[in-house]
This record gives C-alpha cells, structure tokens and sequence, in this order.
C-alpha cells in the first residue's frame, strides 16, 4: 500500500494565506492555531471497483469501505487542507506505518507497500500540527481483505515406474495475486505419506521410491492459511509395476580373440507376477553397445541371448540392460568382466628314439648289444612300439621290450650278424657246433666252407691289397667251384656280408595315432639312424 502526501485541493476548501511570519499570523481566539482537516483517499491498483486515478494524484474521491482479496494493492494518498510544517503518520488500526513530511508534494511513504493479511483493517492519516496550523486526524477507511483462493497442479516425475524406483511428486499452488505459503500434505488415497512446504513460487517436492507395486492415487493437499483458501490437487493415478533383476553369464570366460562367446541374460521378478517380461535386453561392452535382442520365454526362465566373435584382447565390462514393459520395470545386470586372451599356440607333442652307442661295430657271426631310449615331450602320453628297418643281409635284431609303455624308458636291442653257413643249415662253417654235426653236414661244411670262406675273403679284400695271397685263394675257390658237386648239390649261404651299413630303429604309437596330451601336433612315427661297421 502507497500513499502520498499532496497539497489541499480545491474540492477540500482553500488554504488560507500563508503569513509572512510567526509573529505577525493572527490565531484563534480559542487555541491561537488555525484548524485543520485532512482527507484519506484510497484506491486499489488494478480495480474496477475502486480504481486508481492516472496520473496517480488523488481524484478526491473518499471511499470509506473497500473490500479486496489478498495480495491486491492498495494505494492512495491523504492531504491535509493546510500546513508549513509538521508531518503526516498513517495508521493500520493503531500502528503507524510511516510519517513523512507534511509539506511534501506528492511524497510516498517508503516503507508502506506490503500486503494486509487477511481481515479488517482501519486506516487513518493524522496530521501532528506546527506552528500556524492546529493538528488533526482524517477520515476512517475500512479495508477488508479476504482470504485467496487457490489452485492446485500435480505431477510424476516417472509413471509407470519399476518397483524400487525413485519418484518425484512435485505439486504448484497458485494464487490470483500471490503464490500461497504453508505445508502440503501428500497423500496416497486416504493416506499421508509425506509433507513439505511450499517454496516463493508456490511449489513442493516429494520424491519416493517405497511404493509398492499396483496403482496408486496420489494427491497433494493444502490446507489453507489465513491468507489463503484451502485446496488439492487432482489424482494421479501412480502406477508402480513389479520391480525386476537382471544377470548375465558367459559360456567360455576366458576366451581366446576371434572365438565366439555366448552372453545370456536372465530377467526375473522381484515379487510373484502373472506378467512375463518382455521387451528387449541391450548387452553392452562398457558404453557401447554389442547387440540388442528380445527377451524371449524358455521354461520358466525369461533370457535373451547373444553371440559375440569380435571382442579384442583384454578385459572388457559386459552389461546387460533390461528395457522393461508397461508390467515389469527396467534393470541393469552387474558387470560381468571378460577376459579375452591372444591365442597362444601349443608345442607339438610327441617322442624321441636315441640309440647308443652309436656307430657300433660287429664281427661276422656276432651280435652287439645297443640301448634304445624312448623320451616323450609336448604332453606326449601314447605307448611305443619299437622295430628295425634296412638291416643288413643275414642280420636281425631283437628288443628285450619291444613296447616302451606311456611315459618313456629304455630297453635292449640285440643287433646279430651271419657267419658263412650252408643252405639249409644256421651253424656257421668253422664252429665247434658244425664240426661236432653229423656226418652229412659236416661233411658239407669241410667240403664246401672253405671254399666259401675263401670267396668271402676274396670278394672282400681291397683290390690294393690282391698279392700272391690274393691268387692263392683264386685258386682254392676255383677247385672248390669245380667240386661243388662233391658238396652233394647243397649251396652255401655267404652270410653277413663285411661293410659299413646305416640300419633303423623305428617307434611308433601304438594307440590310435592321436596321442593324450595338452595340444599341439603329435608326431607318432620316429625313425632313428644308427651306423653300422661288420667285421670279418
């Protein structure tokens, strides 16, 4: 409420002459000051019931009753009809609220302007007097506020929303003229579940997240002051649906790059629900995104699945996110870390076959003794079988184990060579066994052996070498040729012949061929070269 200090005007009367001074100014017989009156004239802004003049000097119109609704203005202003001095006080009932000076034209009481409550209030201006001019207090005015009416607006922050969820209820109260203050009370139905006050613009806030799944009518509720009207909201029809949890699960973690890796998300209720979810699951590496699929029903279990090739080398956050329905909320699953590693390539596996001693030496009708060794390695777990190959004429060889069994070892191998001997016949010519024969074989070995032996000496000796014992055996096996048929038709077997050979010892898996180890490629055949000096 303004008010302003202005001259009498001519509607009041006319001011007398103001004296040229104190002493030479004629009183009153009675108080020796002259009397004075002065006007209140009020008006409210914006009123087309008591409105106010434009430009805002009083129209000298006095209102004695005005009726307004909180938070309008009133304004005005009051004039006393004369004065050189002294100032003017308004007055609400018996509280002044400003003085300024009397003489002031168009002067404005500059701490009045705030809002009456609601009520009855009288306003009055009264004028102190000064030297000339006797005090003297206006004319009542009734100012009668009503209370205001208000208007309320709710609204969700979220709805539908999941189980657990928060929700922010936020509520703006409304006046003609000025935002309501106070308490506003929220309900669920008939409930109150929360209170909170009203801010300078007229709004509150509630924000929950304990509402349990179905629907819910949720008002907010002001009950009124004593500047304001009581009033509440609409309904809202707050839906909260089942709450859900997501998981996720990989099937190969770790998992080398390039293989394929399958992500399978679980979505489950939180409380028993007749409504499966629905709706789709985005499985996501960190931020991005690797795929996004639809939930899907497989028994009881509701799953989405994907199936991922091209994750690099290293750890990786895997997430999945439930969209949620119009019956079950949305949700994220915990992280899931995914160890992807280069794949590293596994030794080959397999085995060895050492012989020793090697190069060995053997005389004619003799047998050496040699080790064979057998030594897996790469996780090689098969059994060996062992043998020869590429033996010389009349030679054989013979293992004492010819299978080494899973996890290697040694064994011994008999390498035998052939003394000259006749057909027919395994005694060499010249040993004590062929002697000691019947007369028939023996026979055969005197009669042909040394012929024979005298060949094999010949054949074998180095051409270097061919002097006059060279001839001499010529001519023995000549006569002895020419008297085979002495020997009775039989031949004879030269034996093992003098020289330097390379012969094998082969192992072999004596499983399927594919051996039990821990990767890489099997070697199941190994042959090892062994060379070998006969002697005479």
């Amino acid at each position: 409420m303004i008010f302003t200090s202005q001259p009498v005007s001519a509607q009041i009367g006319v001011r007398p002459p103001r004296p040229e001074s104190k002493g030479a100014t004629t009183h009153p017989a009675d108080s020796g000051l002259y009397p004075t009156s002065v006007g209140l004239y009020l008006c409210v802004k914006g009123s087309t019931d008591y409105p106010c003049p434009d430009p805002p000097i009083s129209d000298s119109i006095i209102i004695s009753d005005i009726v307004i609704t909180y938070g309008q203005t009133v304004s005005g202003d009051a004039q006393v009809s004369s004065a050189i001095g002294g100032t003017l006080t308004f007055y609400e009932d018996t509280t002044p609220i400003c003085t300024i000076p009397a003489y002031f034209q168009e002067t404005y009481c500059p701490s009045f302007g705030g809002l009456f409550d609601a009520g009855t209030h009288i306003m009055t201006a009264v004028f102190s007097g000064d030297s000339v001019y006797a005090g003297s207090t206006s004319n009542a005015v009734q100012v009668t506020v009503l209370p205001e009416a208000t208007t309320a607006v709710l609204r969700s922050s979220l709805n539908p929303a999941g189980q657990g969820q928060p929700v922010t209820f936020t509520a703006v109260f409304s006046g003609k003229y000025t935002p309501p203050t106070g308490p506003v009370v929220f309900y669920d139905g008939d409930t109150p579940i929360a209170t909170a006050a009203l801010d300078g613009t007229g709004t509150a806030f509630f924000t929950t997240s304990t509402l349990a799944p179905g629907p819910h009518a949720i008002t907010a509720r002001f009950a009124g002051s004593l500047d304001f009207l009581a009033s509440q909201s609409n309904p809202i029809e707050e839906q909260i649906v089942p709450g859900t949890e997501t998981s996720i699960e990989s099937n190969l973690n770790p998992s080398d790059t390039g293989q394929n890796v399958t992500f399978t998300a679980t979505v489950s209720t939180s409380v028993a629900s007749t409504n499966r979810p629905t709706g789709t699951v985005s499985f996501r590496d960190g931020s991005r995104t690797l795929a996004t699929v639809p939930v899907t029903s497989k028994g009881t279990l509701n799953v989405a699945q994907t199936t991922i090739s091209t994750l690099g080398a290293g750890t990786h956050s895997i997430t999945a996110m439930y969209s949620g329905d119009s019956a079950n909320s949305s949700s994220v699953s915990p992280v899931l870390i995914q160890q992807v590693n280069n794949p590293v390539t596994s030794p080959p596996s397999g085995y060895t076959v050492t012989v020793t001693p090697t190069p060995v030496s053997v005389r004619i009708g003799q047998t050496a003794t040699l080790t064979v060794t057998v030594t897996p390695f790469g996780g090689f777990l098969g059994a060996v079988g062992l043998s020869c190959s590429d033996l010389p004429t009349e030679s054989s060889c013979s293992f004492t184990n010819t299978t080494i069994p899973s996890g290697g070892g040694s064994t011994t191998l008999d390498l035998s060579t052939a003394f000259p001997h006749a057909c027919g016949s395994n005694l060499p010519y010249g040993s004590q066994a062929a002697l000691n024969a019947p007369g028939g074989v023996r026979g055969r070995v005197l009669g042909c052996g040394v012929p024979a032996l005298a060949g094999v000496l010949l054949l074998l000796r180095p051409r270097r070498r061919r002097t006059w014992f060279n001839r001499l055996l010529e001519m023995v096996v000549v006569c002895g040729v020419a008297g085979l048929n002495g020997c009775g038709g039989h031949c004879t077997d030269f034996g093992t012949a003098p020289g330097h050979y390379s012969f094998k010892v082969n192992g072999a898996d004596v499983h399927s061929g594919l051996p039990v180890n821990t990767g890489g490629t099997a070697t199941p055949n190994v042959s090892t070269s062994v060379a070998l000096t006969v002697k005479l």
